[in-house]
């Protein structure tokens, strides 16, 4: 059962190759970010992802921009092509954080954690769009099953609490007007 456990889990990096980002990758992307929980509750944002080559070799300009149609949250980070691991990008957030992304064939992949939380990344690129999707897992609410044993290991599975999605491309869409969110008593 361990061999099998192994291999499934290694078997993903046998796809990893060095990869340059296409040069149709870049450009300024634009959509509509849907934000979903379990509860059935949605939040839409204006998004937009900005992909910019800089004079740095294997370093590009990657800013991520969310506007509620109030606020304007606009977050300057580089991407970079490691030569450490073929496929393995970071995006720099220029703060101390560095985030590891893994490009395999037209979809980047990363996963971390922050404040509990662990976040799956998925950024898929396809002829004239992009796909951008984050799933949020609380690491706290888990849930155990399985013998612990050799044929029968413990499995933990996690509740996702957090599902986003965009599909950008190059064309802006009417910005999102700002809604009162029902919650809010003023």
């Amino acid at each position: 059962m361990k061999k099998y456990i192994l291999l499934i889990l290694l078997l993903p990096t046998s796809f990893l190759f060095a990869q340059n980002i296409p040069q149709d990758w870049l450009g300024d992307w634009y959509g509509v970010l849907e934000i979903k929980n379990p509860k059935g509750k949605t939040v839409s944002l204006n998004m937009e992802l900005h992909l910019a080559k800089t004079d740095t070799l294997n370093n590009w300009k990657y800013t991520i921009v969310y506007d509620d149609g109030k606020n304007r949250d606009e977050r300057k980070y580089n991407l970079i092509k490691s030569d450490s691991i073929p496929g393995l990008y970071e995006v720099d957030e220029n703060n101390g954080i560095i985030i590891n992304e893994v490009l395999m064939g037209n979809r980047m992949f990363q996963r971390f954690e922050v404040m509990d939380n662990v976040i799956y990344g998925i950024t898929t690129y396809e002829k004239g769009k992009i796909t951008w999707e984050l799933i949020s897992d609380n690491e706290k609410i888990s849930f155990k099953s399985g013998k612990g044993d050799e044929e029968i290991p413990y499995v933990t599975t996690y509740f996702p609490t957090n599902y986003q999605r965009a599909v950008l491309t190059k064309k802006k869409p009417k910005p999102i007007k700002p809604k009162k969110d029902p919650d809010d008593k003023n």
